[in-house]
């Protein structure tokens, strides 16, 4: 499912994709999809450890100081993430 193809227009938005902006998961897949970062998706994104190191390191590209205090809650994700801090 293209789920950012009303992104430029979100009265458009179904349910479903308007839920997109709050699932971690979803949001994640949203942005993957896109290929760039998708502001209104990083708020939910955030609020999964996993998902914002990876986020930071696939779409990011670099890193994303806003969700350091997240990734910083699991032990192995903050090893790695402060492994890359050279980016």
């Amino acid at each position: 499912m293209n789920l950012y193809k009303y992104h430029n227009n979100p009265e458009q938005l179904d349910g479903y994709e308007k839920r997109a902006f709050r699932v971690p998961e979803l949001a994640y897949d949203l942005a993957m999809e896109k290929g760039k970062r998708v502001p209104e998706a990083e708020p939910a994104i955030m609020r999964n450890p996993y998902l914002a190191y990876h986020y930071a390191r696939e779409v990011i590209g670099d890193r994303w100081p806003e969700a350091e205090p997240v990734i910083m809650r699991d032990p192995k994700l903050a090893y790695w993430y402060a492994r890359r801090s050279h980016w």
